[in-house]
């Protein structure tokens, strides 16, 4: 799996997993300069209570027929729209720290600590190898010895070791 941020932009301030760690899914493994990001909110933050404080006045002034009602409608409207300014708010500050979609193992990184990164880039690839799948070739003078359901323990390049079982064998032409 992919690991990219998520409709943000930034420098890479730390990088909490390497290649070759253990991950499990809501692990941090990369931060983002959350600065810009976190200004956004407070303002957002800001704006929403404003826009919820000015909402229950005109609400008090409309009822008592101080105000139109068109000043209702659209005290409404800017509430409504603040909240929605917060929440965008606050999903460009939790995409900032970029976390492990899937239980796995780091099998590529691409970021270094102080790398501008733009949205959408890979930064990051996780293996969940307990669900991966290996073809491999096997040797004519081997292959019967190779049946459907057998335990096998398969060696990396990179090091360390997988288990599983045999789900199929074909036959291959050269």
């Amino acid at each position: 799996v992919r690991v990219a941020p998520e409709g943000v932009s930034g420098k890479v301030l730390r990088i909490a997993a390497q290649e070759g760690d253990r991950v499990k899914a809501g692990d941090t493994l990369i931060e983002l300069d959350h600065q810009s990001a976190q200004a956004q909110f407070q303002r957002a933050q800001a704006n929403a209570l404003l826009a919820d404080r000015e909402l229950r006045r005109v609400r008090q002034l409309v009822a008592g027929h101080g105000l139109p009602p068109r000043d209702l409608d659209t005290a409404t409207a800017k509430n409504e729209s603040a909240q929605a300014d917060l929440k965008l708010a606050q999903l460009s500050l939790d995409h900032t720290t970029i976390k492990s979609p899937i239980d796995g193992i780091v099998v590529q990184k691409t970021a270094e600590v102080g790398n501008i990164v733009e949205a959408g880039q890979t930064l990051m690839t996780v293996a969940d190898v307990d669900h991966a799948w290996i073809a491999a070739n096997i040797e004519e003078t081997s292959v019967g010895l190779v049946k459907v359901g057998q335990s096998v323990r398969i060696t990396v390049d990179e090091g360390g070791q997988l288990e599983g079982k045999v789900l199929e064998i074909r036959q291959s032409v050269a």
